[in-house]
């Protein structure tokens, strides 16, 4: 009887790591860091459990391992800005299609791009790219656009309100 048990409480422990790391993510944006850093502990443990016969270390490496699973779930699937977070304040040439109708301003053109790739490596997102008002696009064109990416940041409104830009673009899908 003692086994199953035992089978149980790794279940349910791998589960509640893994959620917790999802949960985590959900409300830290920490990055690719923190998950490598749980694979090196879990690693770690890994490595009192081979070496020093320490049974315990299991169940940590189960915890820091399910952990990490779940915090790089979060990074890869929900986060927007995934692909572009690589790229922030570097020089690209980034390659896809118009994603909607483009937004023409004043002196500029916003314009949603599917990314396909950037710098010829497959990505994937949508990026908010800002033109020269007088480039001729239209929604699905496909494009090649040479830029620096810039992440999009929180700045304070005419009113001295903080208006949260990042969030307003992930809302819409857009990443960068």
């Amino acid at each position: 009887m003692a086994e199953p048990l035992k089978g149980v409480v790794i279940f349910y422990t791998g589960s509640v790591s893994f959620l917790v790391g999802v949960f985590l993510y959900s409300f830290f944006n920490f990055g690719l860091y923190v998950p490598v850093g749980l694979l090196v502990l879990g690693i770690l443990a890994l490595g009192s459990l081979v070496i020093l016969k320490l049974q315990k270390s299991f169940v940590f490496l189960l915890v820091f391992v399910a952990l990490a699973l779940g915090t790089v779930r979060m990074l890869l699937v929900s986060d927007v800005q995934a692909s572009f977070v690589l790229y922030d304040k570097q020089k690209v040439v980034v390659v896809g299609v118009v994603d909607a109708d483009p937004d023409k301003r004043d002196t500029s053109i916003h314009v949603a791009v599917a990314v396909k790739n950037i710098n010829g490596k497959q990505a994937n997102g949508l990026l908010q790219a800002t033109v020269d008002r007088t480039t001729a696009v239209s929604y699905g064109d496909s494009i090649s656009l040479s830029g620096v990416v810039e992440l999009p940041q929180i700045f304070k409104t005419q009113t001295g309100k903080d208006f949260d830009y990042p969030e307003y673009l992930r809302a819409k899908g857009i990443g960068a």
